[in-house]
């Protein structure tokens, strides 16, 4: 009888053990997350101040049209860090984050179209590997224009990623 209660007790004690490095290795990755989420924010707020201070130097040269096209081409910029509110898979946004940021580091241009209204799908993690390899792999790309840039489209589990 001991030697029974013996083992349910190690059973238990093995399980509660490989819980608490779930959640551990979880919260790690939940950490990992949200350190990405503040660079993003303080990415965005300096890119911000330099946006109006390119924008106050074209109104004090009274330039409107300028003015426009540079709104223009800032709504466009910011178009993957406004769709990334959609993304319903936490490790999906975090490998949206790493291409965002790795585009960013290479100066390329990148946006993100969600089809889908919010994408809930749970993918495998060698499928967000691949996909940042192929994001790697079109930045490495030597004939990558200046004017060209990365687009992913997210549209009903399924993710695209071309040039245009």
């Amino acid at each position: 009888m001991n030697i029974f209660i013996f083992c349910a007790n190690l059973l238990l004690l093995f399980i509660f053990l490989f819980l608490l490095f779930l959640y551990y290795k979880e919260k790690k990755f939940y950490r990992q997350l949200i350190d990405k989420l503040i660079f993003l924010i303080r990415l965005v707020k300096h890119d911000l101040n330099n946006d109006f201070q390119l924008i106050y130097g074209y109104a004090q040269l009274s330039k409107p049209q300028k003015i426009i096209d540079y709104i223009n081409c800032c709504k466009e910029n910011y178009n993957f860090i406004s769709n990334l509110k959609m993304v319903g898979d936490v490790r999906l946004l975090d490998c949206l984050l790493d291409m965002y940021f790795l585009a960013q580091k290479n100066r390329v241009s990148i946006s993100l179209e969600i089809i889908e209204e919010m994408y809930k799908g749970k993918l495998d993690k060698k499928v967000y590997e691949e996909i940042k390899s192929r994001v790697q792999q079109i930045i490495n790309n030597k004939e990558l224009d200046e004017e060209k840039r990365i687009i992913v489209t997210i549209d009903k589990g399924n993710i695209g990623i071309r040039e245009e």
